[in-house]
């Protein structure tokens, strides 16, 4: 296949600046505020023709230079131990805390063959850009269970992780491994690319990440490594933790908004691609009053010399009020650059 988003994750790409947005498929779509408005989430994300028809919405609105699979980073807890119901205030496990944590089991990845499914409709359709797949790296799966849902501070993940740090260790490999094999799954099922969201690890200091995170974060892209396709790896708010996170290992490196794409593209070296990082915020605007935004990370990219290696993206996922008429005039903006 030809893209421009695999050739800039190949960091040989001499075309248009290739963008795709996190959360791409859903929440500001008014086509697929009719299918939540029939659909439960569960629903959604659990039948294949519903995964193909959301992932393929904004590909037909907009030239985005890939899809993302519409799922959630949440959805292979529920087979392993941690189920969760999705509210309007977000994700929220039925029974959580230490003790779910500790009964985690590993995933067998034939209990996701709805998502393979999906894959395989969706690249039966899509056959010009490639699906990018996904799933929620081992820390933030891990607070999710302990927490219950988002938190302010992780408080309790991070208790239990000092305190009890052979009990965590042990759930991290587990969650490491089950999230390896599931995203080589996907490869092998069809995706050109998988990305990992690590939502919440900013919440810890570098050392902390090179304790308890990086050996489990290393196994799993070894793992995710036989599926044969790049690996995208996305941690926020990690400026921090660039260094610790560049021994990962990943192929690109998604960077959210608080930090230039110069500064990130020192410190993670040139044999890495870069992704990012306009704040969410500006997508909620008017496109007039979001170009300057706009025109900002474009130059950051120029000034880091990454044109090559960069894939234009927000620095987290779009946000329910983003208009899409301005997400239609970045993806034309861009790719005019």
């Amino acid at each position: 296949m030809t893209s421009t988003f695999l050739d800039a994750v190949n960091r040989k790409n001499k075309n248009h600046i290739p963008v795709l947005f996190m959360r791409q498929a859903g929440r500001y779509l008014p086509e697929y505020m009719k299918l939540k408005d029939v659909h439960s989430f569960r629903t959604r994300t659990h039948t294949p023709e519903l995964m193909t028809e959301i992932t393929l919405q904004p590909m037909r609105r907009y030239k985005m230079d890939a899809a993302i699979m519409f799922s959630d980073i949440l959805t292979c807890l529920e087979y392993m131990g941690a189920a969760f119901d999705f509210t309007g205030e977000g994700p929220k496990l039925a029974t959580a805390g230490v003790s779910t944590l500790k009964e985690i089991h590993k995933l067998d990845v034939k209990d996701m063959s709805f998502v393979y499914e999906g894959i395989k409709k969706i690249t039966a359709e899509l056959t010009d850009r490639p699906l990018v797949g996904f799933v929620g790296a081992p820390f933030t799966l891990c607070s999710y269970i302990i927490e219950g849902g988002t938190s302010k501070e992780f408080l309790k993940t991070k208790n239990f992780m000092y305190s009890s740090p052979k009990d965590f260790h042990k759930a991290m490999e587990i969650l490491a491994e089950s999230v390896g094999n599931y995203l080589a799954e996907q490869m092998r099922t069809g995706v050109e690319a998988v990305q990992v969201f690590d939502s919440w690890v900013g919440f810890l200091n570098e050392d902390d990440y090179r304790t308890y995170l990086l050996p489990h974060m290393k196994n799993l892209v070894s793992l995710a490594r036989k599926g044969g396709k790049p690996i995208i790896l996305y941690s926020q708010p990690a400026s921090h933790l660039l260094p610790a996170l560049k021994e990962v290992g990943a192929d690109v490196y998604s960077i959210d908004w608080r930090m230039k794409l110069a500064d990130a593209a020192k410190v993670l070296g040139d044999n890495v691609a870069i992704q990012g990082n306009l704040d969410p915020a500006v997508t909620t605007l008017e496109w007039s009053e979001a170009r300057p935004f706009v025109d900002r990370v474009l130059e950051d990219a120029k000034k880091a010399g990454i044109r090559d290696r960069y894939i234009f993206n927000v620095g987290h996922g779009v946000n329910p009020t983003t208009k899409p008429e301005t997400v239609g005039s970045i993806v034309e903006y861009v790719h005019s650059k």
